[in-house]
């Protein structure tokens, strides 16, 4: 029989269960009540990139968690974390149960022959992050320690850091790169 080693109460508020539960709704005040101005996840989710962006004055873009394709043990399931510890470990989820990641403290498997389902392995991952025993920055440090070859940055903070090396990124000028090369030349 296979072992998890944790035990989640049955009970959850609509803030803090996975993000596939119907009606289920964010606790962030940024996104709640400035950009984009939506509660559920659902239609968090359901957000265009550029609806994430304000662009009155200067630019403001938000970043979180969205859907991705989680795979285990030959199971796919497409969902969003709550958190960035949940998107990451969704993220690559091999890497995290494996036993050499236990410093992360989201390995969620006990020794078995038997693999759980995804499913499964979602929910304890989601229980354990939201437990307040969970140390975030035990987790941050032994992150650091790994190798970032071994893991994936959870997408939507790649794209929130594209968005803003793109917004930061001085402009290139043809002209004065032309004249800073002829200045050279004649020198």
């Amino acid at each position: 029989m296979e072992q998890i080693d944790e035990n989640p109460s049955a009970a959850s508020t609509l803030t803090s269960s996975l993000a596939n539960v119907a009606d289920a709704v964010t606790s962030n005040e940024t996104l709640k009540q400035w950009i984009p101005a939506l509660s559920t996840i659902a239609s968090l989710l359901a957000l265009p990139p550029e609806s994430k962006i304000l662009t009155s004055g200067s630019a403001v873009r938000v970043a979180y968690q969205g859907m991705t394709k989680v795979s285990w043990n030959g199971e796919t399931a497409e969902l969003a974390g709550r958190t960035f510890e949940e998107a990451f470990a969704f993220q690559n989820l091999t890497w995290t149960q494996a036993n050499e990641q236990k410093p992360l403290h989201l390995r969620v498997i006990i020794k078995s022959n038997l693999l759980p389902p995804i499913a499964q392995v979602i929910e304890r991952i989601h229980f354990r992050v939201g437990n307040s025993s969970f140390k975030k920055t035990e987790f941050a440090l032994a992150l650091l320690e790994s190798d970032p070859k071994d893991w994936t940055v959870p997408t939507y903070i790649e794209e929130g850091l594209q968005w803003l090396s793109n917004e930061v990124a001085p402009v290139e000028n043809d002209q004065r790169t032309s004249s800073l090369d002829a200045a050279t030349e004649t020198a």
